[in-house]
């Protein structure tokens, strides 16, 4: 049985972070209707490209605010489809390393989207996050126990290579 990491969670409500989950659906969501493609796969698209390239494709969001659009939108769809939410999370035994997390509602799954978002840019991960909502989708991720806080994107693995 894995252990549990010593991890304690704040509430985190924001307006500012409203806000820019807003905003970015509003950017990307006509991005992603022209390419006939769900928000999290144009994302997921427009994230590698961006990894493979060093550099982000052209958008009219000011790349400062790029990857926090990317990872608001990617937790609005987790909010959204299965009533995650927002809170901070801090690893106590990581030297109390703090990070916006979006949790599922018996805190058994999370995600970090915005160090993730940063682990792929760094190249530290493969770009996964449509394979996350599928995952979700078709309960392919083994039930955990509530509390455990389990990152779902650790051992998440794309089935069908990009091509």
């Amino acid at each position: 049985m894995k252990r549990a990491m010593n991890i304690s969670e704040q509430e985190f409500k924001d307006e500012m972070m409203d806000k820019l989950q807003e905003l970015a659906i509003e950017a990307i969501t006509p991005l992603a209707k022209e390419l006939n493609v769900s928000l999290c796969e144009w994302i997921d698209t427009y994230l590698y490209d961006w990894q493979q390239n060093g550099n982000p494709p052209s958008l009219f969001i000011h790349q400062d605010n790029l990857i926090p659009a990317i990872s608001a939108v990617w937790a609005s769809v987790l909010q959204e489809q299965y009533n995650w939410e927002w809170v901070v999370l801090t690893f106590h035994e990581h030297d109390n390393w703090q990070g916006l997390a979006i949790v599922s509602p018996d805190r058994s799954l999370m995600v970090l989207p915005f160090a993730y978002v940063n682990e792929c840019l760094s190249g530290t991960d493969e770009v996964k996050i449509s394979a996350s909502i599928v995952a979700l989708e078709n309960n392919i991720i083994p039930p955990q126990e509530p509390k455990s806080y389990t990152n779902i994107m650790q051992g998440l693995q794309r089935i069908v290579p990009r091509g």
